[in-house]
């Protein structure tokens, strides 16, 4: 296989770690049952109580009741039992971060000392959720609007004599966009253009009182502009503060809010407090939960915690590894087909048919009744996810394309699956007559492997590759970390060096309710492009300076201000597929234009074939685990046998015999990873519990006890290298 390759690899790398090791949960399951006294004894460590407490505080209001055998109806009893299962599965074998259940540091290649875990070090940064500050301000200015700025809505275009822009509607738990339509007045545009670069309502309100409009007339009819979201209020949480209680402390100080902004101060000391100690911390939130409750507007909101937590054991790897790492790109370059944005690529046909070279304001161009509707454009948006149809309701038999290259992996699968072999090797010559099949891929991007010790031996097994930027999943954990903020910037000015003559733009927009956990993030990129965010400095790109044209069969997003072409930058992990806001999945979609973001392994078609696929291995690299594709009706009987622990070992035993699965597997459901003993009972239940309503079930051998599970320290992993690109790209023209 010739494959030439122009990316390096930084000589710094992101460890994610569970908050356990291994053997914390295999041991609790080694046997046909666990007993709620062994439960019970993993919950006396204090860390293990606390991580628990962060990921649901409601749920451990019934892990008290039952740790203390309060919880009288044996059914509830049983479940709070399945969950609490569920919950030490997830802080021993997950590594992927989530609250204190698994933790991340930067390490090095070859460095030449262990780090010294001795030595003063932020290890976590706890902050109450965005979401939560969001519904206090609301209701602090449901009631008091005067001594607040407002700004005029960012997403505000004309449309001949009408104007246009987008309201936010947010409603038992669900964030949705609406476009709403008002009819141009000159009042209107007075309030509007005042108002753009900040004003008081009484400001606002003296610019059309006049002809028998008193000034209570005006000012009501500024509140319901309020109202309506046409002008929305300059004080909200960011998602760039190191400690957003202080901050919207110090936002209700400068209006006089000053007995609620003393609170949250004091809360906010009290969760630096947590921080710094060791002590049981579970306490220490109850108590700054007592404060908060102290405000009047919190006592109907939920207060969540959200902790990021930076302990790892640490993990050295030689640059050697550095080889697995580059190899896996360049396999995946063959295997993958390559993706265009489809949607983005039929935009482009309508745009040429409709406005040929002209240059269109963006606003108005994204229009859905007088511009170009984008989330209709098209309904088919290409390359799915892996495994993504196999989970889908589809018919039993798909017709499917498949290329030389699948045919081959499939005939080796089918040929393993005949000799009963455990693992197919690809290697360089199977590879020799397929040609790379995308050149073109971002300027950085991420790739996570799982590095697993065998004796001598290291095995490194591809979990996914590929991202709009490497800053993707990189770039949460700078708000509590100046370690993860440098190794940040570091990718951030690699990416703008490589794009000399155009502006990386980050998207500021929060998509929905609930996600600051995966938003808030350091300030480290020069320019923002704010979408429903009161963003107003010189850094910032206004919705309504950005233009958009073709060129060479390109889209040229364009800054008249700046006189720029603009790269949107979503610094994010959000799955922004998901979104209904229009702008907002257009700006992503177009950080990817013309590249090839998804490089993992495209095995779905095996899925639809076989029932079990073997390991696949390419040079060392565990390319995929082996799996198991199995239909519902196989847990029939599991089901119909619940309240027998006998039969449901048997019907277990039977399964693992016949489809040749090992006792322990991690079940797959969407983002999720669930460890499972197939011997033991009570994982079992808590296994059917998770398949009861899903069509087809996706299991997948769990390395780490088949390879590296010998001794009480082994702590599952997962690195995060960043890939760069040598050379500084052409640009267009």
């Amino acid at each position: 296989m010739s494959v030439e390759f122009d990316y390096h690899i930084l000589d710094s790398f992101v460890l994610r770690e569970p908050l356990m090791p291994v053997n914390l949960f295999l041991d609790l399951a080694s046997g046909s049952q666990i007993s709620d006294e062994a439960i019970k004894q993993h919950l006396q460590n204090k860390d293990i109580r606390e991580a628990i407490f962060i990921a649901s505080p409601s749920f451990w209001n019934q892990v008290e009741k039952w740790e203390n055998d309060n919880c009288t109806d044996f059914k509830k009893a049983e479940k709070v039992k399945m969950s609490i299962l569920k919950y030490l599965a997830r802080l021993s074998v997950r590594a992927t971060p989530f609250g204190l259940f698994a933790g991340c540091s930067i390490e090095y290649f070859d460095s030449p000392n262990e780090p010294d875990r001795t030595a003063p070090q932020v290890t976590r940064k706890t902050f109450i959720s965005h979401t939560c500050l969001e519904d206090l301000l609301k209701k602090i200015f449901a009631k008091r609007f005067k001594n607040c700025t407002y700004l005029t809505n960012n997403t505000l275009y004309e449309i001949g004599d009408k104007l246009r822009y987008v309201r936010q509607i947010d409603s038992k738990g669900t964030t949705s966009f609406v476009i709403e339509e008002l009819s141009k007045s000159d009042e209107l545009s007075k309030i509007l253009n005042k108002a753009k670069s900040g004003a008081h309502i009484s400001e606002l309100g003296n610019l059309i009182q006049h002809r028998g409009v008193t000034l209570s007339e005006a000012n009501e009819f500024i509140e319901e502009l309020i109202k309506i979201q046409l002008i929305n209020r300059d004080i909200r949480p960011s998602l760039y503060e190191q400690n957003p209680l202080s901050y919207v402390s110090l936002l209700l100080k400068g209006i006089g809010q000053n007995s609620i902004a003393k609170v949250l101060e004091e809360a906010n000391n009290q969760l630096i407090e947590i921080d710094s100690g060791r002590f049981d911390k579970i306490p220490q939130y109850k108590r700054v939960l007592n404060k908060l409750l102290l405000v009047d507007e919190l006592n109907q909101s939920p207060i969540i915690f959200n902790v990021i937590s930076y302990n790892t054991t640490g993990l050295i790897l030689s640059k050697k590894t550095k080889q697995h790492f580059l190899n896996a790109v360049k396999i995946m370059k063959i295997l993958n087909s390559g993706h265009k944005e489809k949607r983005l690529e039929d935009f482009k046909i309508q745009f040429e048919k409709r406005y040929g070279d002209r240059k269109v304001r963006l606003l108005n161009l994204l229009d859905p009744d007088y511009g170009i509707d984008y989330l209709s454009v098209s309904s088919n948006l290409g390359v799915s996810k892996i495994m993504t149809s196999f989970m889908s309701e589809k018919e039993s038999y798909p017709e499917m394309n498949l290329g030389s290259i699948d045919l081959m992996i499939a005939r080796k699968v089918a040929h393993a699956n005949l000799n009963n072999e455990e693992e197919i090797e690809i290697n360089d010559i199977d590879l020799t007559h397929y040609r790379n099949n995308h050149e073109n891929i971002p300027d950085t991007f991420s790739g996570i492997f799982e590095i697993i010790k065998k004796k001598e031996e290291e095995l490194v097994r591809l979990r996914s590759l590929g991202g709009s930027s490497a800053l993707n999943l990189i770039s949460r954990f700078t708000i509590g970390s100046d370690a993860f903020c440098d190794y940040a910037k570091k990718i951030s000015n690699i990416e703008q060096k490589l794009r000399k003559d155009q502006i990386i733009a980050e998207v500021v927009h929060i998509p929905e309710s609930g996600l600051e956990t995966i938003l808030v993030r350091s300030d480290y990129i020069k320019y923002k492009i704010p979408i429903l965010a009161d963003l107003n400095h010189e850094n910032c790109i206004q919705l309504d300076d950005l233009s958009v044209f073709l060129n060479n069969g390109t889209i040229i997003l364009w800054s008249e201000r700046l006189q720029s072409e603009i790269i949107p930058s979503i610094n994010t992990s959000h799955n922004f597929e998901s979104s209904s806001l229009p702008i907002y999945r257009f700006l992503c979609d177009l950080q990817s234009q013309n590249k090839n973001s998804a490089l993992s392994p495209d095995f779905d078609y095996l899925g639809k074939i076989f029932l079990h696929i073997p390991r696949i291995v390419y040079k060392g690299i565990i390319v995929s685990p082996a799996l198991w594709c199995l239909e519902k009706e196989l847990f029939k009987i599991f089901h119909e046998n619940l309240d027998d622990n006998h039969k449901l070992l048997s019907e277990g035993e039977k399964l693992r015999k016949e489809y040749r699965i090992p006792k322990l597997v991690l079940y797959i459901q969407g983002d999720s990873e669930i460890l499972v003993n197939l011997e033991n009972v009570d994982c079992l239940k808590y296994f059917l519990q998770l398949i009861k309503n899903q069509s087809k079930v996706l299991l997948h051998e769990f390395l780490f006890d088949s390879h590296t599970y010998q001794n009480d320290n082994v702590h599952a992993n997962e690195v995060v290298v960043t890939y760069y690109k040598k050379e500084e790209r052409k640009q267009y023209g």
